[in-house]
């Protein structure tokens, strides 16, 4: 089991009122649709750690991944493209690759 923790960071979500936590830029990853689109078994591989992010909905929550889940997410996460330059992505993705075991 890894865990990770869902930090507020200064990027703002759509509506510029309220900040993105973890859990934002992880849905952002995990919705970046390949070319060609997405294999019902991939689209279960993403599924899996959505439920991991839905059950810690609080900024400073622990999200809990399986080992498994949380390797996907790292190569979901590495294989993101953003449509901001912006020093916390960077962050983040340095959190969701050195994530430890609990």
């Amino acid at each position: 089991m890894k865990v990770l923790q869902n930090k507020e960071t200064t990027l703002k979500n759509p509506d510029g009122e309220t900040n993105a936590v973890y859990a934002d830029l992880i849905a952002v990853a995990l919705n970046a649709v390949p070319q060609g689109g997405i294999s019902p078994s991939e689209m279960r591989k993403r599924l899996r750690i959505m439920k991991a992010v839905e059950a810690a909905p609080n900024t400073n929550d622990l999200i809990k991944f399986e080992d498994n889940d949380a390797d996907n997410l790292k190569g979901y996460v590495k294989a993101s493209r953003w449509g901001v330059i912006h020093e916390d992505i960077l962050v983040f993705q340095d959190d969701v690759e050195g994530m430890k075991s609990e």
